[in-house]
């Protein structure tokens, strides 16, 4: 019980890849979200995506670390 209890204390990442996947995005950060474990960030790359998930990205913003990559080469 006690180890149980000292994971629930740990601070945790979902770290969401993303490249023009606008179809999924979406129901991918609900259901992050959605999770009754509340100690956690969720962090979404986006890498140039050319459909519309990136303006799904943003309508999470307010609780996400948000990390944009729009017109940069690499």
């Amino acid at each position: 019980m006690t180890e149980k209890k000292n994971f629930m204390n740990k601070r945790i990442s979902v770290i969401i890849p993303n490249y023009n996947e606008s179809s999924t995005i979406g129901r991918c950060l609900e259901a992050a979200f959605s999770s009754e474990y509340d100690n956690f960030d969720v962090i979404v790359t986006d890498d140039c995506s050319t459909d519309n998930s990136a303006e799904i990205i943003k309508e999470f913003q307010c609780c996400l670390s948000c990390n944009l990559n729009r017109y940069v080469v690499s």
